[in-house]
């Protein structure tokens, strides 16, 4: 099928499992038309359709991915002890996949990034090898989460430099269209995640983000001790791997060997996803990250990271190092090359033909 066929048997799909915004989702394809890295971005449904055929040989042991993985699925938020944390904090195409899936869409993204928007100045053949790197070396630890507060002050002045200004951001959050209420199932997500008992708040509708656009996003935002707090609510869908027939498993989020300090503000219940929004809890702005040498660090610790997800699944962690040393070098870059001009014929695809979907 071609990217728009598959877009619209997936919609379809979707469309059985979640009540559709249509309208966002309308928005989501203009933006997928700007370049090859937002369609990439919004398309993970035909990245697994695609990645057998375009690169068989990343079939390995299958671990709890992130699945939807890619350079600005990354950002903070605060742990239980109220300090700054980065990581992966978008798990809602997490199933379980081989490992090589999550490396080899990371490094894709960072070539796309690279090569089709110059979000990031680097070489693909490095980021390729940073990325690789970073995930050794996670694996070889054991595991680390990146607590800004501890030993990631470079880490943490990347973060400083992309926060918004704090009174911009709340104008911004403040700026949505009244909504009626908060779904039922949506509510006992919200229990779990409220800044306080007995909060009073106003209700609207969000548009955000690429590939869950067009999914319901409600914002929650009120008083608490005299300054404003907000909280989202978004309905999630099951993985696009059961667009593919595939069997349902377990995602990568609620395994015990996961290393992480995790955001007590953010709940999953009933198909629903409840977090925290605040103007220090955002996702990383690759457009801030300029010499080489914190693209590469940024990347080396993204490979890291992914490691701290994957150590999730105990059981796999031999076979992923065995298989991890069997691998020809230089087999990311050549897989991510490949997949990223899939994604550049996709995109120009798209660009040509998307319309027909309305």
């Amino acid at each position: 099928m071609t990217i728009v066929d598959s877009t619209r048997s997936y919609e379809n799909w979707l469309a059985g499992q979640i009540e559709i915004v249509w309208p966002d989702l309308e928005c989501k394809w203009e933006l997928m038309a700007e370049d090859a890295f937002v369609c990439f971005r919004g398309t993970y449904y035909r990245w697994l359709e695609t990645i057998g055929d375009i690169a068989p040989e990343l079939d390995g042991p299958g671990v709890g991915v992130v699945g939807d993985l890619h350079v600005e699925n990354f950002g903070t938020w605060r742990d239980g002890e109220g300090r700054h944390v980065w990581g992966v904090n978008d798990f809602d195409e997490s199933d379980e996949r081989p490992y090589t899936y999550d490396l080899a869409r990371l490094a894709t993204s960072a070539t796309l990034a690279i090569a089709e928007v110059k979000k990031m100045k680097l070489d693909p053949k490095e980021a390729s090898a940073a990325i690789l790197d970073g995930y050794r070396k996670g694996l070889d630890r054991g595991g680390r989460p990146f607590v800004l507060a501890a030993r990631h002050g470079r880490l943490a002045k990347m973060v400083g430099r992309a926060l918004d200004d704090p009174k911009a951001w709340w104008e911004d959050m403040l700026d949505f269209a009244p909504a009626d209420g908060v779904p039922a199932p949506a509510r006992v997500a919200l229990k779990a995640a409220l800044p306080v008992r007995g909060w009073t708040y106003e209700v609207g509708t969000r548009g955000a983000g690429v590939g869950s656009r067009g999914h319901r996003r409600i914002v929650l935002v009120g008083d608490r001790d005299g300054a404003w707090v907000a909280r989202e609510l978004k309905e999630l869908a099951p993985p696009a791997s059961q667009w593919l027939g595939q069997p349902a498993t377990a995602g990568a989020e609620g395994r015990p060997g996961i290393a992480r300090s995790p955001d007590p503000m953010r709940a999953v219940r009933r198909g629903w996803v409840a977090r925290r929004l605040a103007p220090d809890c955002v996702k990383l702005k690759l457009g801030t990250i300029q010499p080489s040498a914190d693209a590469r660090r940024l990347l080396t610790w993204m490979g890291a990271e992914t490691a701290n997800i994957h150590l999730g699944s105990e059981a796999r962690i031999a076979d992923v190092r065995a298989d991890l040393e069997s691998r020809p070098r230089g087999w990311l870059y050549d897989a991510a090359g490949r997949l990223a001009d899939a994604a550049r014929r996709d995109h120009k695809d798209w660009k040509r033909h998307y319309r027909k979907l309305a």
